[in-house]
């Protein structure tokens, strides 16, 4: 048997995995870089499990049935807070707030062609100060660097309404 016939080679967007003869294991999920920040991340309700879900559905909204595999934050993710004060004090409530992330992640066609991609994902939300108000939206695009996500976040956050 060629010893190639052996190896599983992966596209090495992340450069995070090299193809290894020895490894049987799928390649998994890496979310170190957005469970590790220091960014507030409180709005989201379990934040990784959340993104995840807004990913898939983001996929098979473009290509229904397709799977998504795994996804690896690649960069520090990047915030936008926006708030008003509160009266008589030295507090601020916050009234809205973005994430964007810069991930490459793999899916599964409904074909079995399998696709790397990569780019960022942002999530703004909108009327978090009013019970019943809040807006979400989020924006999947490819190949964009979380410096060009990061600089749309501002703006993102106020389409939102």
């Amino acid at each position: 048997m060629d010893a190639d016939e052996n190896t599983r080679h992966v596209e090495v967007p992340t450069g995070a995995h090299q193809s290894n003869p020895r490894d049987s294991q799928p390649i998994q999920d890496d979310w170190t870089r957005l469970e590790t920040t220091d960014q507030w991340l409180d709005w989201l309700p379990e934040p990784v499990v959340s993104i995840r879900r807004a990913l898939e559905a983001a996929l098979t909204d473009q290509v229904p049935g397709s799977v998504l595999e795994w996804v690896h934050i690649t960069a520090d993710p990047v915030t936008q807070v926006g708030g008003k004060p509160v009266e008589g004090s030295n507090q601020v409530t916050v009234t809205r707030t973005a994430l964007a992330a810069e991930f490459a992640l793999s899916v599964l066609t409904p074909a079995g062609r399998r696709e790397i991609l990569t780019g960022s994902f942002t999530w703004a939300a909108a009327g978090l100060d009013v019970q019943g108000g809040r807006r979400d939206r989020t924006w999947f695009d490819i190949g964009m660097p979380i410096g060009q996500a990061g600089g749309l976040l501002q703006t993102r956050v106020f389409e939102v309404g």
